[in-house]
């Protein structure tokens, strides 16, 4: 609780709801709270409000149970629909509430972590809320979803969108990638319900850190056209040793019903172990895929015909990579 004259209550550790409380100002008004830390509501099944002017742009509001409401945020703008800064991080069946206007453009670090971790704006005087799968029309920022959800809007991503391993999500309107697409976070099968256009300024990146799809590898499903351009950048794990991959092997790393257009760069991993050979098959009647094919490096005949010391570092060395 703050007092009078414009006192100013500056968070730098952990401030943790451990209940239903609140941080409220008592004064004549201009009473602020800026966060430089971690405001956190562990427990409490009920609300927590910050009724004070609020600045996160430099901290995190956590919301693991109950409700956190935001009385008078500086990072939101009601008038332009905008979070500008801050990270903001909801669990589980936790819900984040703004005063006032409808959450259209993110430019701040939003994550929600289950399919029933909510964010949402209503008016100050009555409980109408507004998620934000119903208005987020624009990721400028980071935006983390892990757990299925639906957006009612086309999504238009210019900043980065990392999506969970498993997750399922609807984006009603489609959904372009002008910025930095990552799935399963990682690594993880995800499915996207919706037409999927990444321009020549969008990157999706792919991950490599085992043999099974979904678990050891990224795979994106696509159910509807994905319209291909700008980057695809796959990157080589520590999980998975090259000399495990087996030669000819196939990575199925993008499903659509119809896929148009190509990567404008390929960006694959350099190992000496062998080479990633990039493809797009396009199967009438089923699923087009994007596919990486590892060709291994045989050894070459003459390696067999130097000594046996030569020959028993080569067989160790094998030995080990199969075993780790």
């Amino acid at each position: 609780m703050l007092g009078a004259d414009k006192c100013q209550y500056n968070n730098y550790g952990l401030h943790d709801f451990t209940s239903d409380g609140d941080i409220t100002g008592i004064g004549h008004g201009g009473e602020k709270t800026t966060n430089y830390g971690t405001i956190r509501k562990s427990g409490g099944t009920g609300e927590s409000r910050i009724n004070t002017e609020f600045s996160n742009a430099k901290g995190t509001v956590e919301v693991q149970t109950g409700r956190i409401t935001i009385g008078n945020p500086v990072d939101y703008d009601w008038h332009t629909n905008t979070l500008y800064a801050g990270t903001w991080r909801v669990e589980g069946s936790g819900m984040l509430v703004f005063f006032d206007g409808s959450l259209q453009t993110n430019k701040a670090h939003v994550v929600l972590n289950g399919s029933n971790a909510k964010i949402c704006t209503t008016p100050g005087h009555t409980w109408a809320p507004t998620y934000i799968e119903q208005s987020l029309t624009a990721n400028q920022g980071t935006l983390e979803v892990y757990g299925d959800r639906t957006f009612s809007n086309h999504l238009d991503n210019t900043g980065t969108l990392i999506i969970g391993a498993g997750t399922e999500l609807t984006f009603t309107g489609g959904l372009t990638n002008s910025g930095i697409l990552s799935p399963g976070n990682s690594p993880g099968y995800v499915t996207i319900n919706g037409d999927f256009t990444q321009d020549a300024s969008g990157e999706l990146q792919i991950e490599l850190g085992g043999l099974d799809p979904g678990t050891g590898y990224d795979v994106l499903n696509i159910e509807g056209t994905a319209s291909l351009a700008g980057t695809l950048d796959v990157s080589l794990l520590s999980s998975l040793d090259p000399a495990d991959i087996p030669d000819n092997y196939i990575f199925n790393i993008l499903f659509a019903d119809t896929i148009t257009g190509d990567f404008d760069t390929v960006n694959l991993p350099s190992i000496s172990e062998g080479n990633f050979e990039y493809f797009i098959d396009l199967n009438e009647g089923s699923d087009d895929i994007v596919n990486l094919r590892f060709h291994a490096v045989p050894i070459p005949g003459a390696v067999w015909l130097l000594g046996s010391g030569l020959f028993g570092l080569v067989a160790v060395r094998r030995r080990r990579n199969n075993i780790s």
